[in-house]
């Protein structure tokens, strides 16, 4: 993991984190059913998310 200090970023942790647990769980929700969102419940990868944050950077970098 990247040692954090005063100049470290958010995204260098994040990408870190990437790097370091892929294919392990990033967030999850558990099966929930009456819960009105996400009743089958919800799970991403950190590769997953990485891809999906990037894809959102390149997106608001264009728009400026």
């Amino acid at each position: 993991m990247t040692g954090i200090k005063d100049d470290t970023t958010i995204a260098a942790v994040f990408d870190a984190a990437v790097a370091r647990w892929g294919e392990r769980p990033f967030f999850a929700v558990p099966a929930g059913q009456g819960r009105g969102y996400l009743e089958s419940g919800f799970e991403i990868s950190y590769a997953e998310a990485g891809r999906r944050v990037g894809e959102l950077a390149s997106i608001y970098k264009a728009a400026g």
